[in-house]
């Protein structure tokens, strides 16, 4: 004799567990999730790899060093290639949220909205676990996603853009009275990725910023010229990065044409 009653009990049980299983599968983050939003992953052995061929831990200073907690170079590109790690899923669904919203604000700006999000992971061991970049990629870090915004992803995809069009940024800055000039490489300048391989001249001053005496940290540093914000003034590519990425969030006025120029043709 058949126990319908039975039968109904684990037919409603699996329908249960079925629907579980369909919920967790449509929450996964798909691959077209990516590809609508022009997003990538790079790999942890290519994003490392591109710091290695572009020489960035070559550049490091001894205090560079010592905050990174490594003897010299080679330990300094071993402390690099033990730390770039894999995003989680729900750290991707993170990324993919971040990039929707952000991509509202960029949608007016054409240039800009049209450049490719690239995005690797390391731990907070790099860097002290700010986010950066390298060629055309963004390194975040596990803090990143302790406090995660829309601003940091559109700071760093300006820096993207700086490094893309060098020439059209060269430009931009010009406009704004910045006199590029070669390098100066004094022994205790902070090595940052983000800018390019010069230096800029501002109202007759030489930006760029430096360590404090017995620094620990990337944030322990100084202006040259004593002007305040070493993190904003240091260089072009940071005052505009920051500028730009204020006025997306806020609003641009009629002064601002330049740099809405620059960004969207």
């Amino acid at each position: 004799m058949i126990n319908y009653n039975f039968l109904l009990c684990n037919g409603l049980i699996f329908i249960f567990f079925l629907l579980i299983l369909l919920i967790q599968i449509f929450s996964i983050t798909k691959p077209d999730d990516f590809s609508k939003q022009n997003i990538y992953i790079v790999n942890p052995t290519d994003a490392y790899n591109t710091i290695i061929n572009n020489g960035y831990i070559n550049t490091f200073n001894n205090t560079d060093m010592k905050i990174r907690k490594c003897k010299n170079i080679e330990d300094c590109k071993n402390l690099y290639k033990k730390n770039f790690i894999h995003f989680t899923k729900n750290e991707k669904q993170v990324l993919v949220d971040l990039v929707k919203q952000t991509n509202k604000k960029l949608k007016f700006f054409t240039k800009l909205y049209n450049l490719p999000w690239k995005f690797t992971k390391t731990t907070n061991k790099i860097d002290n676990g700010f986010p950066h970049t390298h060629n055309d990629t963004i390194y975040l870090s596990d803090d990143f996603f302790k406090n995660n915004n829309i601003k940091t992803l559109i700071h760093e995809k300006i820096h993207l853009y700086q490094k893309k069009y060098p020439y059209k940024t060269d430009k931009l800055y010009k406009l704004y009275n910045y006199e590029k000039i070669e390098r100066l490489n004094t022994s205790n300048r902070r090595a940052n990725p983000d800018l390019n391989n010069y230096d800029y001249k501002h109202n007759g001053k030489i930006l760029y910023s430096e360590y404090n005496d017995n620094a620990d940290n990337l944030s322990d540093i100084k202006m040259n010229n004593l002007e305040e914000n070493a993190f904003k003034n240091e260089h072009p590519d940071e005052y505009f990065a920051y500028l730009i990425t204020d006025k997306i969030i806020g609003t641009f006025d009629e002064n601002d044409q330049k740099i809405i120029d620059y960004i969207t043709y």
